[in-house]
């Protein structure tokens, strides 16, 4: 019998780490701050890019644009708004997580923007 999971993370030869934003309260000063915490650190992933393109209505140049999506195993929970980081080819880009993970049998698929800073 063929293990389908096992096939598949032999494609996944880049890492991720997913960071969360914790609201801490000092309990002698009663101010807030956010500070950041590592959910998963290292996990092997596979990202992936596709090219969008659209022609606007008033030229007859189309419009390129990426689309990035992140795989991996199911076991992740990666809540919505996340910093996720991934090291592809031994660069770090940070990304967050733009939408609902599409869910499979072995793995899922989570689009990504690039991340711009904590809302």
């Amino acid at each position: 019998m063929v293990d389908h999971r096992k096939a598949l993370e032999m494609l996944w030869h880049d890492r991720c780490s997913v960071i969360v934003r914790d609201k801490v309260t000092d309990q002698t000063t009663k101010l807030t701050r956010f500070v950041e915490r590592t959910l998963y650190r290292d996990q092997p992933c596979k990202l992936s890019f596709k090219a969008l393109t659209a022609n606007r209505d008033d030229s007859n140049a189309a419009l390129v644009s990426q689309a990035a999506v992140l795989i991996l195993g199911n076991e992740i929970d990666i809540p919505p708004g996340s910093k996720i980081s991934v090291t592809k080819a031994g660069k770090v880009v940070d990304y967050e997580s733009s939408g609902e993970p599409g869910r499979f049998t072995n793995h899922q698929e989570i689009p990504l923007v690039l991340f711009k800073g904590w809302a």
